[in-house]
């Protein structure tokens, strides 16, 4: 099960980019990941009818429950969700690149004329494509890949291969590894601030609050005002500026909740002797939940910005595996947590307040190192960043720019400025149709191409 789903919120945050006009990507990439919330709210109430208000014994039929929408996911993935355009561009795979763009400027509202293979294969030329330290291989074809002989274990090795490969390029290229460092380090320090989610329910108890259920619903409930802030926020604020003021917040009310604690016991202790009072007065238990609430939505807030940041921030032949690998070094940083959480359990002040200063941190680094911000700017397809040498396409020694971001929007051609067919695609306005530019590019590629 795990995973499966650190699988799902890697490549389904990378393809949501992929497909997404830049200036509404940190909009799309927030509603694709407040699904998790709607989940997670799902699961609450699921768990509360069964075992709650049914009180039904037993996990089996809980499970069956859980198992249907992952069903319809698969279902949906296979049968709605379109593949990537820039992958299968990178890929070599024009043809199946030309129908999902086409379908996707078409669910858009684009009503002009549609892609054409040639204009993608004139912009992508997988065969002369370059590694900033030799070629590279995106096709993962060999020999032994196309021969009768091939099994599953050689293609495993391939694709292993391939993500060594990726792993190293991101430690590798001078424009990558800083930034790629600088957000690994920010999905650590939130990493360990989450981990505090996994024993709320235990200092709820100890606040008398012993409904986990009911408790759990409440909590997941308070992430949507987190997930609407992302979408509505991430664009017009900014990714760093959004991360941050989250990021702040969640540690500002993992401070309160620590103080409420910390007050709360005193006064538990001084009235020990009262058998009349309650060990928690009744606003405070409720200040205690709305400070808890109020740090669910701001790290609900503080995790769709990270993917939108994560995804931004690689490119596309390498965006799954430095999600993933961001992500993992922030699952690890969290299971480490739970060792420290464990042995502060007993002092919940003490553990809040840890984790509070821990989120501070990484609020303060996305305002002092902060990231590429890349809020309304195309995402780059590759890390290559070298401009072709010779002037003719047909020649094979020449290759457009992999950068689509920058170069491809330069004059670096003297048949005139070349564009690239997909960045004009998914690069929209909010009152702009999706392929707005294609009469413009068809124009120029059809005057080029005689």
């Amino acid at each position: 099960v795990g995973f499966g789903i650190g699988a799902i919120l890697s490549c389904s945050a990378t393809l949501a980019t992929e497909l997404s006009p830049p200036k509404q990507r940190g909009f799309i990439v927030s509603i694709n990941q407040s699904f998790w919330t709607v989940g997670m709210i799902g699961n609450a109430v699921l768990a509360y009818l069964i075992f709650g208000v049914f009180r039904i014994h037993g996990w089996r039929l809980y499970a069956a429950f859980t198992v249907l929408p992952s069903i319809i996911g698969l279902l949906l993935v296979i049968w709605v969700v379109p593949e990537s355009p820039r992958y299968l561009a990178l890929q070599g795979k024009y043809g199946l690149a030309t129908m999902h763009a086409n379908n996707v400027a078409s669910a858009m509202g684009y009503k002009g004329p549609p892609l054409e293979e040639s204009e993608l294969e004139y912009h992508y030329d997988t065969r002369q494509r370059h590694h900033h330290e030799g070629k590279q291989d995106y096709s993962l074809q060999s020999s032994s890949s196309s021969s009768s002989f091939s099994t599953a274990i050689s293609s495993i090795r391939l694709h292993a291969q391939q993500a060594i490969r990726n792993v190293k390029l991101i430690y590798t290229s001078p424009d990558l590894c800083k930034p790629a460092v600088t957000l690994q380090l920010m999905w650590i320090s939130i990493s360990i601030g989450a981990a505090l989610a996994f024993w709320i329910n235990t200092i709820f108890q100890n606040v008398g609050l012993s409904n986990v259920y009911l408790s759990f619903i409440i909590l997941n409930c308070a992430s949507i005002p987190g997930n609407i802030a992302s979408a509505v926020l991430t664009d017009r604020l900014g990714r760093n500026i959004f991360f941050s003021c989250s990021c702040g917040m969640a540690s500002m009310a993992l401070f309160a909740v620590g103080l409420l604690v910390s007050t709360g016991s005193a006064k538990e202790t001084d009235e020990d002797d009262d058998p009349s009072s309650s060990s928690m007065s009744t606003n405070h238990t409720i200040s205690i939940v709305f400070c808890t609430a109020f740090y669910y939505a701001s790290m609900t807030g503080v995790y769709s910005v990270l993917y939108v940041m994560a995804s931004e921030l690689y490119p596309t032949n390498i965006r799954a595996t430095g999600v993933v690998l961001s992500s993992t070094f922030g699952r690890i940083a969290q299971s480490l947590a739970q060792f420290v959480n464990g042995a502060l359990i007993d002092h919940p002040s003490t553990l809040l307040n840890v984790g509070a200063t821990v989120l501070l941190c990484g609020a303060l680094m996305a305002w002092i190192v902060p990231p590429q911000e890349m809020s309304r700017k195309p995402v780059k397809d590759d890390v290559v960043t070298t401009s072709p040498k010779s002037s003719n396409p047909s020649s094979p020694s020449s290759s457009p720019s992999l950068q689509l971001s920058h170069n491809l929007k330069q004059h670096h051609n003297s048949n005139g400025e070349r564009h690239s067919i997909l960045e004009e695609t998914f690069r929209t306005d909010v009152n702009e149709s999706p392929l707005s530019a294609f009469s413009t590019f068809r124009r120029n590629y059809l005057s080029m191409a005689t």
